[in-house]
């Protein structure tokens, strides 16, 4: 997955480091240019070694990837995670097997996430019989602050058919079934069999989403 211009459930403190001497640099530079000669020696090479093993991958019928960065695709077990919304109600994911589900994590304060939200809202009120699309709030807090803030952010958005819920302690620490979640947006899908079958790192838009979803979706839903 991409970490890219992206915003992270784990920002830190950058590190504050002295300036490089002029003798520094210039080691640095003759580095780099070693470097630079030694990769492109190499990069032929490589070309033929990562085309080979495609090749035997393909042929021994491994697991499908997508080239596209931020995408992956994975096969977990069923998910049984309980999330709880601002106001204290549980969501259980074991219960909603026979429905797609989107899992979107976000932060109220991204931008990006926003624009995602939009677009999965209006995706779940087309689909309000076999979709489900729930908020995955990253945020730190008292639970009695995210309450409020999270019911102004539901109202501005205008979220209706989307349930927002509250990140645990496990899933910020990227054990939880649904996987490692290290920025946002990030949106995973879970079939109806309830595995999780699609992540998706990044901003999506109203096509992105619909194609992520269709093949989830029931049938006569399509």
């Amino acid at each position: 997955m991409i970490s890219i211009n992206l915003h992270s459930w784990h920002d830190g403190a950058a590190a504050s480091m002295p300036s490089p001497s002029r003798r520094q640099l210039c080691a640095q530079s003759t580095h780099r240019r070693s470097a630079a000669q030694s990769a492109v020696s190499r990069r032929s090479w490589g070309r033929v070694v990562l085309g080979c093993a495609a090749l035997l991958l393909g042929c021994a019928g491994g697991q499908r990837t997508d080239s596209r960065v931020g995408v992956s695709d994975r096969s977990a077990a069923a998910l049984t995670l309980s999330l709880e919304t601002p106001d204290a109600a549980v969501i259980d994911l074991g219960e909603l097997r026979g429905r797609a589900v989107l899992v979107i994590a976000f932060d109220y304060d991204d931008l990006r996430s926003q624009a995602t939200l939009r677009e999965a809202e209006l995706l779940a009120r087309r689909h309000p019989d076999t979709l489900t699309v729930l908020a995955l709030c990253g945020n730190p807090g008292p639970h009695q602050r995210l309450r409020a803030l999270l019911g102004a952010f539901s109202s501005v958005l205008g979220l209706t058919a989307t349930r927002i819920v509250l990140a645990t302690d496990e899933i910020r620490a990227g054990t939880s079934s649904l996987g490692p979640i290290a920025h946002v947006p990030t949106t995973i899908l879970v079939n109806r069999a309830g595995f999780v079958a699609r992540t998706v790192v990044g901003l999506m838009d109203r096509g992105a989403l619909e194609a992520l979803v269709q093949p989830a979706l029931p049938p006569t839903a399509q």
